[in-house]
């Protein structure tokens, strides 16, 4: 009851500031980007672009989270990349934090069995790692890297192994990029993980513009779609693939995505910006720290100050925030499709609210 409370108000709150940019609600979850490296050439991330990003220490994160804490208490973090697993101390940070806060990490999953033994060894609360195809060639073929496929399926595979070693109750997903390439095994994929008691949260394919981070979008074009090989253009048979995935969600197989998210799927390979008309919330729910301090309320997002000079929560209820709340408003970028609660419908939003 009093879990279902706090969501209501949750609500009402981020509708009020939305509305009306009045400062009412606490930031959902903290997003920590520990560095922009990363051990893959995927074609449609800019992460390997970015040169010579200084990073805060592991003993400047613990801080940080400290004064986060302090704020807001125990808080849902996300540690994030790049490929958060390069940071070196990475496994010491997640054992400090995860005593007060469940922690999840993103990953490409090309590691060994002793990361997996070690990352489970950390008290992680979730690993969410990208894999895109059951196939080795059409996987290998979007991570641009050969045998990403092998060692991310390895690395999946030694990580049940040692939550079941450790007698661990860690949670795996999966973030399966729909593109061109893969998006016709989607269902068999679903249905294979599902097996193993694994969630598949389902990702259309979008340009990541980390070079944000350094103030400019010098990598950045929005029509990047209309001549990306990734694009899918085969509607017909598209939209006969998220039927069958809304039905697969229907009889409960392990999908993360709400239905009327997936129907918008649709709707944003036909024409991404007719999804413009919807309100985007992320800005409202997201704070997110880059590699060297600054923090953003979404990838599209200015920077609004650093957690090194001032403190999270003064930052957080800034006028440099709520004025960027104000402009980002009027974004039109494509990512809003990527947040799942932009498109739930009522009777989704109602379960949402009340379960």
């Amino acid at each position: 009851m009093k879990q279902k409370t706090k969501r209501i108000a949750d609500y009402i709150k981020n509708q009020i500031t939305y509305y009306t940019t009045t400062s009412m609600n606490q930031p959902h979850l903290i997003e920590l980007i520990l560095t922009f490296r990363c051990n893959q050439k995927c074609p449609h991330c800019d992460s390997q672009k970015i040169k010579g990003t200084k990073e805060l220490t592991i003993n400047q994160w613990k801080d940080i989270v400290k004064k986060i804490n302090r704020w807001l208490g125990p808080k849902p973090i996300c540690l994030a990349g790049g490929e958060p697993l390069l940071k070196k101390g990475v496994y010491d940070l997640v054992s400090s934090i995860s005593k007060n806060n469940k922690v999840y990490i993103m990953t490409n999953g090309q590691h060994d069995e002793k990361t997996a033994k070690r990352l489970v060894e950390s008290n992680i609360s979730q690993i969410l790692i990208s894999f895109y195809s059951l196939n080795p060639r059409i996987h290998d073929s979007i991570r641009g890297t050969k045998e990403a496929h092998k060692r991310a399926k390895n690395f999946i595979e030694e990580l049940l192994k040692e939550k079941k070693k450790q007698k661990k109750d860690i949670r795996i997903d999966l973030s399966f990029l729909l593109t061109s390439k893969n998006f016709r095994e989607a269902p068999a994929f679903i249905k294979h993980f599902s097996k193993k008691e694994i969630y598949t949260s389902l990702t259309p394919l979008r340009r990541n513009p980390l070079d944000i981070f350094s103030e400019d979008f010098k990598f950045y074009n929005k029509y990047w779609y209309k001549k990306s090989s990734l694009w899918i253009n085969d509607k017909e048979e598209f939209v006969k693939i998220i039927k069958k995935i809304i039905c697969m969600k229907k009889k409960g197989y392990l999908i993360n995505n709400y239905i009327n998210t997936l129907k918008k799927f649709v709707d944003y390979f036909e024409n991404p910006s007719q999804l413009n008309k919807f309100n985007c919330y992320m800005p409202l729910l997201n704070f997110v720290i880059g590699p060297m301090g600054d923090v953003r309320l979404c990838y599209y997002s200015r920077n609004i100050g650093n957690v090194i000079k001032k403190d999270p929560k003064g930052i957080w209820y800034s006028e440099e925030r709520m004025n960027e709340i104000k402009r980002l408003k009027k974004c039109t970028n494509y990512c809003r499709i990527h947040n799942n609660y932009n498109f739930i419908n009522l009777d989704e939003k109602i379960r949402f609210l009340f379960e």
